[in-house]
């Protein structure tokens, strides 16, 4: 009997030591995994297309890669490899993004639902906000039937993207009928479209 409870203790003793060691290694990967997503601004600073970019076009849930390309981007402006930060650009399913940046608090839920299912969400996060203010960038809300329609588009191009990937060429669209004087534009799609189930195109 003593035996087993000793065997219990150790096993409990070693489960609690896993516990932590799973604890530290998550709180790692999310301060890590945040500042993995600056390597695409790194890869973007070294193209300059992209560089001369108007607006960099983004889809957003959480704003981590967002706010990785900020940082990688701002971090080549620091230093002095390019001149300036391209305007970033949020997509949003609905307007929650364009809201803060009109005011509203960030911390709030935002009503609103949308089948562009890998950025949907009622909340948005204070990173997100940070790196739109910083590179005087702007939040676009999307419809959903656009998104479809550009999905469509896209694919029979032979580019097929998830919903919240198309959404971006939708954003697009959406700037170019308010300001005209965009020329140039990066769009970051983030998945396949084969991962949503089948629709006609």
């Amino acid at each position: 009997m003593a035996e087993g409870f000793c065997c219990d203790g150790r096993a409990a003793q070693s489960k609690a030591d896993r516990f932590r060691l799973h604890s530290l290694r998550r709180d790692l990967y999310h301060r890590l995994g945040v500042d993995g997503y600056k390597t695409l601004g790194y890869e973007l600073a070294e193209s300059e297309a992209c560089i001369a970019a108007d607006v960099i076009v983004v889809p957003t849930a959480r704003g981590d890669l967002l706010w990785g390309i900020y940082r990688g981007l701002q971090e080549q402006v620091d230093e002095e490899r390019i001149g300036s930060l391209p305007r970033l650009v949020a997509v949003d399913p609905f307007a929650r993004l364009s809201r803060v940046l009109a005011g509203d608090d960030y911390r709030e839920n935002f009503a609103g639902s949308s089948p562009l299912v890998s950025i949907n969400g009622p909340t948005v996060t204070y990173q997100s906000v940070a790196a739109l203010e910083s590179s005087n960038g702007l939040a676009v809300a999307v419809d959903a039937g656009q998104a479809i329609a550009d999905q469509a588009r896209l694919a029979l191009e032979g580019l097929y993207l998830e919903l919240s990937s198309t959404a971006s060429l939708s954003a697009l669209g959406v700037l170019k009928s308010h300001d005209q004087s965009i020329r140039r534009a990066v769009l970051v799609g983030t998945s396949s479209g084969y991962k949503e189930e089948t629709r006609r195109i």
